[in-house]
């Protein structure tokens, strides 16, 4: 779980993240998708 928030930016914008996770799926929501996702890519 830690290693998937240093990966978080310091402020994402609202409209979505446009980086792409070494996982290769792309986080668009908060950061609790995110972490969802990491889990599960």
């Amino acid at each position: 779980m830690r290693r998937l928030l240093i990966l978080l930016p310091p402020s994402p914008p609202s409209d979505g993240w446009s980086f792409t996770a070494p996982g290769g799926f792309r986080p668009s929501c908060a950061p609790a998708t995110f972490l969802t996702a990491g889990e599960t890519p």
